[in-house]
């Protein structure tokens, strides 16, 4: 059975010439055009969710915000109902007490991630999908958040088919990755592609920086095809992160 995923960081800034009105017809249009089963993003506001649903009519999205503030971030599942059931679904905040509204260790911010299972309408074969989005300042809440994360898929049956999505604030090769794919838990779907995912905007303009930050982990999946989406933005790119997509199968 072959799935297909985009993770992206859309990125919540709302400066007047680079909020979410200025960027938003290109976001979303990359979104329709790319016709995932499954789009994680991180970084979307709250009130951003109803110009996601007009767009996405053919999905259904799960997730939570990481705190209370007004228009506080999440990082929804949007899933294509028409191919995919949900059977479950939980949000659990990066620290020592995920059941509840928390800051992990040295982290930032809040951080959650989203953890669903799916059931597939056509082969009936289940995949569970996690989004995560790990602290930009804390490293100490990378690594922990990373072997939380872990240890929550290490109670999945053993031959359970498994995508982690998110940005990680961590290069290839450092403590939350190999965390991850440690004993070739997960497998990194770029497979050696090192490209930069994403752009810094500093002093009012971009390309400051550029990392790989991004990632599509699996599980019990072969790894059809893996490619970063150009951004279709002209003078202003739809974030400071490209959308990375992936083709899978699940392994019989």
């Amino acid at each position: 059975m072959k799935i297909s995923i985009l993770n992206w960081n859309i990125w919540s800034q709302n400066l007047p010439l680079l909020g979410w009105a200025a960027r938003r017809g290109t976001i979303l249009s990359t979104l329709q055009d790319c016709a995932a089963d499954f789009i994680c993003l991180q970084e979307v506001r709250w009130n951003w969710m109803k110009d996601l649903e007009a767009a996405l009519p053919f999905y259904k999205w799960t997730g939570m915000a990481r705190d209370l503030a007004l228009n506080s971030e999440s990082t929804p599942i949007f899933y294509h109902h028409g191919r995919f059931t949900l059977l479950t679904t939980e949000t659990f905040w990066l620290s020592d007490n995920p059941d509840r509204i928390s800051h992990g260790w040295d982290a930032h911010y809040p951080r959650t991630a989203t953890c669903c299972s799916f059931r597939c309408n056509q082969s009936q074969k289940l995949v569970t999908v996690v989004n995560t989005h790990l602290d930009h300042w804390g490293r100490k809440s990378r690594e922990l958040s990373a072997g939380l994360i872990r240890k929550k898929m290490e109670q999945l049956p053993t031959d359970q088919a498994i995508l982690v999505a998110g940005d990680l604030n961590s290069v290839p090769g450092s403590l939350p990755c190999q965390i991850l794919m440690e004993n070739n838990f997960l497998q990194d779907c770029a497979q050696g592609n090192s490209a930069s995912s994403w752009n810094a905007w500093v002093g009012g303009r971009f390309g400051w920086w550029q990392s790989r930050l991004d990632y599509i982990f699996s599980r019990n999946m072969e790894i059809r095809d893996y490619q970063l989406l150009k951004d279709p933005g002209n003078w202003l790119p739809s974030s400071d992160h490209k959308a990375l997509f992936a083709r899978l199968e699940i392994l019989s």
